[in-house]
């Protein structure tokens, strides 16, 4: 057997998942399944009362990230924003995605107020605001995986 088709023959050995294991979503990461309940937090869909509650959770007077849209946005969309907004959170997760804008972030310096002269960088602090919407999304599977490790 030649090298390059041992190195594809391996590879596509490490590639198969052994029968036990769980693919946690957006990650090569491969968990141990038990079997108990805590798997069907991985694979049952993202339920519209998820996202209503985190939407709840998220303060309403944060500055928006990037693209512009704030959490208080979010909150007063109305019932039809609401299950398009379900939609989209539920066909990501399904999908094991997360759009490349939501991972940018907006960095903002602020001025400290102290002896130091403004034209000194060491007299800022930087905030960096990110998307409310990866916020959004980003809660619903911390409220997962603190689920699945308690």
């Amino acid at each position: 057997m030649c090298f390059a088709t041992k190195s594809r023959h391996s590879m596509a050995m490490k590639k198969q998942p052994s029968p036990s294991s769980h693919l946690l979503p957006g990650s090569s990461t491969r968990l141990p399944t038990q079997p108990n309940q805590q798997n069907s937090l991985f694979e049952s869909p993202i339920h519209k009362k998820e996202v209503m509650d985190e939407m709840q959770r998220l303060t309403p007077h944060k500055s928006p990230g990037p693209d512009g849209v704030t959490n208080r946005m979010l909150r007063s969309g109305g019932e039809k924003y609401d299950t398009i907004l379900h939609k989209v959170i539920a066909t990501l997760w399904e999908h094991q995605a997360q759009p490349s804008e939501w991972q940018k972030l907006l960095m903002q310096p602020i001025y400290k107020d102290g002896k130091k002269p403004k034209p000194d960088p060491a007299s800022y602090r930087w905030i960096h605001l990110s998307s409310a919407l990866a916020k959004l999304f980003e809660g619903i599977i911390i409220k997962r995986l603190t689920q699945y490790t308690e």
